[in-house]
């Protein structure tokens, strides 16, 4: 089994998992950049449902999701 890169159609979208150095592509899995995602501060606040999470950046560089 080969794995195909998948690219997208509109310049703005997030990377696909093949276009990730470093990782394996997965069909239909979104990569995102955790950089572009955190933004300057190190934190974004993710809204599933009724419920509000916090994903941060540590000061080691490692990512804490916390309720």
């Amino acid at each position: 089994m080969t794995a195909k890169s998948i690219t997208s159609a509109t310049p703005d979208a997030a990377p696909k998992s093949a276009d990730v150095p470093g990782t394996l592509p997965m069909a239909g899995t979104a990569a995102l950049d955790s950089a572009s995602l955190l933004g300057r501060d190190g934190v974004v606040d993710i809204v599933h449902g009724t419920e509000r999470y916090t994903l941060r950046k540590t000061k080691q560089g490692k990512l804490i999701l916390t309720k």
